[in-house]
């Protein structure tokens, strides 16, 4: 299916997922006549430093995978005894819950 979007600043193919040229026939037309084409949300960021690690790691970091693999292989000791403390701060908070070592 070919679409075509027009609005005055621009217009905009789309053939199936593909962007195309906007020239041709189109099975569907939408103008939008005080329309504008704007590009869509792009998460270009993490939140490393909130979490419960701190400020681990050596950035920067493409992504947060390769802050976590980096991190796991550095500082696999830390992560092990804050993941213990997080587990035993959710069994205090439960009174009459039974816990075990996380």
């Amino acid at each position: 299916m070919r679409i075509l979007i027009r609005t005055p600043d621009r217009d905009v193919a789309i053939h199936g997922a593909t962007l195309i040229e906007p020239s041709g026939d189109f099975d569907i037309r939408l103008d939008f006549a005080q329309g504008q084409v704007r590009p869509g949300l792009i998460n270009a960021h993490d939140h490393l430093h909130r979490n419960h690690y701190g400020r681990l790691g050596e950035p920067p970091y493409p992504d947060a995978y390769a802050w976590a693999q980096d991190i796991q292989l550095r500082h696999a000791d830390l992560i092990a005894e804050r993941r213990a403390l997080r587990a035993a701060r959710r069994c205090w908070r439960a009174p009459g819950r039974i816990c075990s070592p996380a």
